[in-house]
């Protein structure tokens, strides 16, 4: 190991975003003589109830030796196969953003060019009805399948994230990991500018590493406070700038996914959980006051626990570098999207496994910071333009907030994305896509931007014989979910089951 190797890193902050980097990094990094303190902020809470995670971030937790069953079992997870909108397109429309293909590929010809042919041709056709995992989902049913002629069934979980985070700072322990608590009263800088050297902490102590990841909340303590780099405001955008939440028992909501509903001053995000419900509000104060915003909160859930409230302020956007001499921003600290359909845990797993791909033999490689950056604020403005379909979906309303919704401007890779495919029924991919084609295609229905033409492929296939498929398929999806266990049947026998 030469000189400038990194021989150990300090993590500051221990919520969520801390112990996720503790247990990826120990894990990734297990091969390399590294030593790791999660130095936990006795003032940093989780501010976000839940987690809700895509099919492919499962893929972390199997890296850490964690599989969906334990996950389930520590945690309190329902499964999640996709967002439920509500109210977004047309008041009362309830639809299903599910994970996983829709229909099937006719040639070389997407199955959404068959669905636009339909509505030109006077047909209703739902999307939804062609995709086994949307169907399970409006049925409440699930199961997790070996039978390679069931059709697949897509999930993620939705996960408590207070007792998440206890199991990743168990699995963290148990790889090396090391745990100091305190508050840092100050930052030491080297004498050249080119690194954070040493943490004074409020005990007397210091703290000192070759790596930081700054992983302290919105504010940065180190990335923002410290080292003074900017943050990219997207709230012109993305305009709720507070949110509200509470969790509460309340009748289980048997629907397998995290719902999103459109109000007329902002969002109501419900997950359910297997003994309880978590609920937001993402508003902006200029249209609604906390009070009536905690009053929405409980209409929503039926309940009344005024103690249970927990309410912070939220800014989208990103760090300009979230990576930057030798400290990473990870969490609120790296950026912020407002979680309509996916909370900060996919973020902070994604960079966590990138920062792990591109880990560095010494502390100053900038190639690999500025690759790193590149590809963490892709993503970021990838899924900042997905988040904003689901607005322009609702703009239908004429309060306050959806009319300035409605007359803003919209980031040239959005406006990209719409006039391609509302031109042609085609969709652009970005190199650091978090959702796949058919999500996207999904999420441009949603919000009933309709292609003016299908792809002319279509016309050279039969089109009876593509009907009878196509329906033939939907009667096979139907008779197949009606098949399945119910998502909480299913849950009930997996924890009756014996620990491995």
């Amino acid at each position: 190991m030469n000189e400038s190797s990194i021989r150990s890193i300090a993590i500051v902050g221990g919520d969520i975003a801390g112990w996720t980097a503790a247990a990826g990094l120990a894990n990734s990094l297990k091969g390399l003589d590294v030593s790791i303190t999660v130095l936990e902020l006795p003032d940093l809470i989780n501010v976000e109830p839940v987690q809700y995670t895509t099919p492919g971030t499962l893929a972390f937790f199997e890296h850490l030796g964690i599989d969906a069953t334990e996950l389930v079992r520590q945690t309190g997870a329902t499964y999640r196969l996709g967002t439920g909108l509500h109210d977004v397109s047309a008041k009362g429309d309830h639809r299903i953003s599910a994970f996983g293909p829709h229909g099937a590929m006719m040639g070389f010809v997407h199955f959404n060019h068959f669905i636009a042919r339909a509505k030109s041709g006077g047909q209703d056709l739902h999307l939804n009805d062609y995709s086994p995992t949307a169907v399970a989902a409006r049925n409440a049913k699930f199961c997790i399948s070996d039978d390679r002629a069931a059709p697949p069934i897509h999930f993620g979980l939705n996960l408590n994230t207070e007792k998440l985070t206890q199991l990743l700072s168990r699995n963290a322990t148990l790889n090396g990991v090391r745990t100091a608590r305190s508050r840092v009263d100050g930052v030491r800088i080297s004498g050249d500018g080119r690194r954070i050297e040493t943490l004074l902490l409020d005990d007397g102590s210091q703290l000192q590493a070759d790596f930081y990841i700054d992983c302290s909340g919105e504010d940065g303590l180190l990335t923002g406070a410290t080292l003074g780099v900017e943050y990219v405001d997207w709230s012109h955008w993305l305009p709720c700038s507070k949110a509200i939440g509470v969790t509460a028992k309340t009748p289980h909501d048997n629907i397998p996914v995290h719902h999103c509903t459109a109000t007329d001053n902002g969002w109501l995000l419900s997950t359910p959980l297997q003994y309880r419900t978590a609920c937001r509000f993402l508003y902006c104060p200029e249209d609604v006051g906390d009070e009536a915003a905690a009053t929405e909160v409980r209409d929503y859930l039926g309940v009344d626990e005024a103690e249970a409230l927990a309410m912070n302020d939220v800014r989208s956007g990103h760090r300009a570098a979230p990576w930057h001499l030798n400290c990473v921003a990870l969490g609120a600290a790296a950026g912020y999207v407002e979680p309509l359909d996916l909370s900060t845990l996919h973020f902070i797993q994604s960079a966590v496994l990138r920062l792990a791909q591109l880990w560095p033999a010494s502390v100053f490689q900038p190639e690999l910071a500025a690759e790193y950056n590149r590809a963490v604020i892709n993503e970021f403005e990838c899924v900042r333009d997905f988040t904003m379909l689901r607005y322009i979906g609702a703009t239908w309303r004429s309060t306050p907030f959806w009319k300035r919704v409605a007359s803003s401007d919209r980031p040239d890779s959005l406006e990209n994305r719409i006039e391609l495919f509302r031109s042609r029924g085609r969709v652009h991919l970005d190199e650091h896509e978090t959702f796949d084609r058919d999500a996207w295609v999904g999420a441009f229905l949603a919000a009933e931007l309709w292609p003016a033409g299908y792809d002319p492929l279509l016309d050279s296939l039969d089109a009876q014989q593509l009907q009878q498929h196509f329906t033939r398929m939907k009667v096979t999806i139907a008779q197949a979910v009606q098949a399945m266990p119910g998502h909480r049947d299913f849950i009930s026998k997996q924890l009756a089951l014996p620990h491995c």
